[in-house]
């Protein structure tokens, strides 16, 4: 849900690789800025951007004042979870 992400510089990316607690893992990854750019830009290119951007749309919402979580809230179901939306996710369905 996020707009404008802008390019990278080459010295970016090195100082990206160059730090193993950023890249050791995905969490780690998706916690830094610069790591979060290049992994949108690789999701995209293999047609799967929708995960992350699910993912850092929950992690925004768990940060949300509970008086905004509805609309928010709102929002994501229908941009991610909603049968027939634009960038759907795959969610394990719930078993009665």
């Amino acid at each position: 849900m996020q707009k404008g992400r802008r390019r990278a510089s080459d010295s970016e990316l090195d100082l990206l690789k160059s730090s193993s607690a950023v890249t050791s893992t995905l969490r780690g990854l998706l916690k830094d800025s610069m790591g979060q750019r290049y992994f949108l830009k690789f999701c995209n290119a293999e047609f799967s951007s929708e995960n992350p951007e699910y993912w850092l749309a929950v992690q925004d919402f768990k940060k949300m004042d509970p008086t905004d979580r509805l609309e928010y809230g709102l929002r994501v179901y229908h941009s991610f979870i909603k049968p027939g939306c634009k960038h759907p996710v795959n969610l394990p369905r719930l078993q009665a």
